[in-house]
């Protein structure tokens, strides 16, 4: 019977051995489950508090005004947004003034009319670009409106020496009339007067003033195409100079070198 109270005192102890090691593994595993608990719940308390903001500024009085949300003493005023770390994540600028929001404006209306100005210059540059395919096409153009000014300057300088010389063939005829004697006056008269087929003579000081007349407006056309000779040349460096500077703009490169200007005809 010993034997068996040893036995069964044996299996009693291996019993409650095999109880007490299923009790400590189901107090381990709640003590595990309580812990990851916490856990979730320390980190969710962690990541609430990390959420929160705070929004600062300096008040009227120089002071610094902090709150969850916006303190009344910041209104109309500059602020900070700042974490839970104290760091600022954004900065609010105060509103406006009355004088920066009407230089705002200048500032877009001066921005719109840059833009406007920029438009206009490409277009006149494309327009410049399509008329003239080169610098040398240009200094064509340009001997060729000179050569055309010069043959009227020749024809001007022809007719102004023409007319000079038959004002003073008239100046000359009258002075001698006015110096004949009356007895030879007569005698042509008379002679006139036996040609009735004849054209009537044109009156000498009427013939003088219409030859004067003619010679001014002469000499000065001559002195307007003389004129406009000097500004085709002033004008057609203009226009090659704009041809650069429109080439460079549209290609996005350095302006063209100035070529050699070629040798136009002299006056």
């Amino acid at each position: 019977m010993l034997q068996r109270l040893l036995i069964t005192g044996g299996n009693t102890v291996l019993y409650k051995t095999r109880f007490e090691r299923s009790v400590r593994q189901v107090m381990r595993s709640l003590l595990f489950l309580a812990g990851g608990c916490v856990g979730l719940g320390t980190g969710a308390a962690l990541a609430a508090e990390s959420s929160g903001v705070f929004y600062c500024c300096v008040d009227a009085s120089g002071q610094k005004a902090c709150g969850d949300t916006l303190p009344q003493a910041c209104f109309g005023r500059g602020y900070q947004i700042k974490d839970s770390r104290g760091i600022v994540v954004r900065e609010i600028p105060p509103p406006l003034t009355a004088a920066e929001l009407a230089e705002q404006k200048r500032e877009r209306e001066r921005q719109l009319e840059q833009a406007a100005r920029q438009k206009e210059q490409a277009r006149r540059d494309r327009a410049l670009l399509s008329t003239y395919g080169s610098e040398q096409e240009i200094d064509q153009m340009r001997e060729r409106a000179e050569g055309e000014i010069q043959l009227a300057i020749r024809d001007l300088e022809r007719k102004v020496k023409e007319t000079d010389q038959s004002l003073k063939d008239m100046n000359e005829q009258a002075s001698a009339d006015s110096g004949e004697p009356d007895k030879e006056k007569k005698e042509k008269d008379k002679d006139k007067e036996k040609d009735k087929d004849a054209p009537p003579p044109q009156d000498p000081k009427r013939k003088i003033r219409d030859l004067q007349a003619e010679l001014k407006f002469n000499q000065e056309l001559l002195a307007s195409k003389r004129k406009e000779f000097d500004s085709v040349r002033v004008q057609y460096e203009d226009i090659k100079a704009r041809y650069r500077e429109a080439h460079s703009r549209m290609s996005g490169s350095s302006p063209l070198s100035s070529s050699t200007p070629s040798s136009g005809n002299q006056k």
